[in-house]
Order: C-alpha cells, then sequence, then structure tokens
C-alpha cells in the first residue's frame, strides 16, 4: 500500500493490472490469472482527447492505458500496482472504463491515495513490511 496521500500520485509511471476478466469485449474468461502493462497518466491528460469528460474524471481516479492493453469486464476490484524500490504498491483498484482497449478510452481505476485515510484507520493487526 502507498505510504503518503499526497507525496506520490503514481502518475506518468508504467503498471501492472492483472485479473480473470474477459479477453476482449464480449469475449471470453481466461484460464489462468492474465497480466497487462500500462502506463497511468494525469487526470487532465486522462479527461482530454479521451472518451471521458473532466467532469467525469475524480480526483479520487486514475487513468492508465496502452496500445492495445487495458482491464476488461470481470477484472473489476482488481489491482493496478507499481513497482517501487524493489516491491509492487498498490496504486490503484479496477472501476470502469469504455469498452476494453479503446483507443481513446483508458482504464479507470480508483486511486488508492485517495482513500489512504480511511484504509489505515481499519487496518487491524499487523501488516507486510514495504
Amino acid at each position: 500500500m502507498p505510504t503518503s496521500s499526497i507525496a506520490n500520485q503514481y502518475e506518468n509511471k508504467a503498471a501492472v493490472v492483472t485479473g480473470w476478466g474477459n479477453l476482449y469485449s464480449g469475449g471470453p474468461s481466461p484460464n489462468k490469472l492474465q497480466e497487462v502493462t500500462v502506463n497511468t497518466m494525469s487526470n487532465s491528460a486522462c479527461c482530454t482527447s479521451t472518451a471521458y469528460s473532466c467532469t467525469l474524471i475524480k480526483s479520487s481516479m486514475i487513468c492508465a492505458s496502452a496500445p492495445n492493453k487495458d482491464a476488461c469486464q470481470g477484472d473489476s476490484g482488481g489491482p493496478l500496482v507499481v513497482s517501487e524500490n524493489n516491491s509492487y504498491t498498490l496504486a490503484g483498484i479496477v472501476i470502469a472504463g469504455f469498452g476494453c482497449a479503446e483507443a481513446n478510452a483508458p482504464g479507470v481505476y480508483a486511486r488508492v491515495t485517495y482513500q489512504l485515510g480511511w484504509l489505515n484507520s481499519n487496518i487491524q493487526g499487523s501488516t507486510c513490511p514495504p
């Protein structure tokens, strides 16, 4: 989990999405866990020249895309992780998209740093070291 809610927004980073969702829009589900590497972007980049308006993309969200790569139906709730300091950090959670791997419709993720206060106040027991 990220350590700071403001210091790192995980924008303009390579990130990995994994899931069991459809292999393409309306397609079959895979027999094994799938992963793709996408690139995160600022919210202003996400709502400029894409399928989303700037009123739709909130500060609690982060977008990511790569040519012909995306999360798809059935991947919702899955992780978007960024490699840092020789480990992976949860930067986002799959929440939405327009189709799958559409050219001007990045995947939309819940921004984990936006919810760090709530997450940290609800964690019980010990956590894994970073």
